[in-house]
């Protein structure tokens, strides 16, 4: 099995937690960004080991801590940005007509938000797409960089950040998931990765969104 592709970056803005209710709710989602490449380097806890008679007698698995995300893309656009960051909009006149902005000022910080993306994959010959869904991803504010054009032209993409946190949401039985943190799922076809990313955060959304 091998990773051949990557496709569909779905942003669902606005992670909420009710704790009363013991659920996490959405805004919602939207598929924003063309996706050139992304990298999600997870931590665990180490594992605890109690030793009797010079030996290891019981060992406690360590468990997931966070993680860091790094989200490649073909641009960032201001709608997206404004789901990914607590940012201000402002509008400047321009020869009568009013052009609208982005403003970053000292309030603005990162929004925590899901997201989903589609991994391409190819097992014995045949094509598969694995819908990943991150449930808790805190944005950090993006960088900036550009370099001019020559001859040539070097293609420029837009890199974000985030860290991968644990879901809020707690088990209330043993067949539930307890603060998950991913989801994926292999389907046959492109769309039907996307149609489940996009189930998964509707099933998810506020009814107030």
């Amino acid at each position: 099995m091998a990773i051949k592709g990557l496709s569909k970056l779905v942003i669902a803005p606005a992670y909420q937690y009710d704790s009363a209710a013991n659920k996490v709710t959405y805004g919602p989602a939207a598929v924003t960004e063309k996706m050139a490449e992304y990298k999600a380097d997870i931590s665990f806890t180490e594992d605890d080991g109690l030793y009797l008679d010079n030996s290891l007698a019981e060992k406690a698995p360590g468990k997931f801590s966070s993680g860091s995300l790094t989200v490649t893309t073909g641009e960032l656009a201001n709608e997206t940005s404004k789901m990914i960051l607590d940012i201000k909009e402002i509008t400047q006149t321009v020869d009568s007509k009013s052009v609208k902005g982005l403003a970053f000022d000292k309030n603005t910080k990162g929004n925590t938000t899901g997201i989903g993306l589609i991994e391409e994959h190819q097992f014995n010959n045949e094509d598969f797409y694995r819908a990943v869904i991150l449930t808790k991803v805190a944005w950090d504010v993006p960088s900036d960089a550009a370099t001019t054009r020559q001859d040539k032209i070097s293609w420029q993409t837009k890199e974000i950040g985030g860290t991968i946190m644990e879901s809020d949401e707690k088990a209330t039985s043993e067949t539930e998931t307890d603060k998950l943190w991913k989801a994926t799922f292999d389907l046959p076809t492109e769309a039907e990765a996307l149609a489940t990313i996009l189930a998964y955060f509707a099933d998810h959304e506020r009814a107030d969104a």
